[in-house]
């Protein structure tokens, strides 16, 4: 009898699974559909400039906050990094791998990177390769024109955008216009 209980139950669970699967979405992973410019283009793509240029800042603003917070004299203010600190710490920031991958999101392919609107989305991602090279050509790119100290100081004067302001306003122009163009 107590045999024919368990069987009893173990049915009743899997009828009740059954009948909560049957509610839920169902889910499916396809591997992200790429153009040739986004499979072969050593260069961003342009749909991608002004959120790869967030995921850059966004690295680098980490990068910093965690070098500073390491000083106590840094972080109150009394000392600022060193400019060897600040070399080494944009070299490593720039020569990171796999940060940036391309994942479909509802039916569109979007960039994403630790910390990005669809990171945490469900879905294949597609990265390393091409887009490690052009990550490390963007973040370069920005250092080389701006400078280490700059960026360090953008930054120190406004930890949470400071780096996104001094480093993409030209980039998002044309994310800007077409979010005022669907309103």
């Amino acid at each position: 009898m107590a045999h024919f209980v368990k069987v009893i139950s173990v049915l009743s669970i899997m009828l009740l699974c059954y009948a909560q699967a049957k509610k839920i979405r169902k889910m499916s992973f396809e591997t992200p559909k790429l153009t040739d410019e986004e499979q072969e283009s050593n260069v961003m793509p342009k749909q991608y400039r002004c959120e790869a240029c967030r995921g850059i800042s966004l690295e680098m603003q980490k990068a910093l906050t965690k070098k500073i917070n390491i000083y106590s004299s840094i972080r109150e203010g009394k000392k600022e990094l060193s400019e060897d600190q600040m070399l080494d710490l944009f070299e490593e920031i720039c020569d990171k791998k796999d940060v940036f991958a391309v994942k479909t999101v509802e039916g569109v392919l979007e960039l994403v990177y630790p910390g990005s609107k669809y990171d945490k989305h469900n879905g294949m991602r597609l990265g390393g390769g091409v887009w490690n090279y052009r990550f490390v050509a963007m973040c370069s790119g920005f250092v080389g024109d701006h400078d280490e100290i700059e960026i360090y100081r953008a930054h120190r004067n406004n930890t949470e955008n400071g780096i996104f302001n001094l480093l993409c306003p030209k980039l998002c122009e044309d994310d800007k216009k077409k979010q005022k163009e669907e309103l």
